[in-house]
């Protein structure tokens, strides 16, 4: 997986749990977690290290959008449904 196919697969399960996905006013896709907004740049700098099991997602998101805590469960459950797919995926 790629950069660009990381964001994809954020943005697209980020619709299926049900928040706000628009394009800001500098045309970056955005995703609403509620009280905070990450957009393309924020999830692609946070690629693929918050792939990795040892790491904090929190940690990872402060990092790039720092004041971010209303995004850690649902980025939380984001990651865990794409290592969810990946383990799907290795096992057919």
């Amino acid at each position: 997986m790629n950069k660009t196919e990381f964001v994809d697969l954020i943005v697209t399960i980020a619709r299926k749990i049900g928040c706000r996905v628009e394009i800001n006013r500098n045309g970056l896709t955005q995703i609403d977690f509620g009280n905070k907004m990450l957009h393309a740049q924020h999830l692609e700098a946070m690629f693929p290290e918050i792939l990795n099991d040892r790491v904090s997602i929190a940690a990872i998101i402060d990092k790039v959008a720092p004041g971010s805590p209303c995004t850690y469960r649902l980025m939380r459950a984001i990651i865990a449904e794409i290592k969810n797919q990946e383990h799907a995926a290795c096992d057919q």
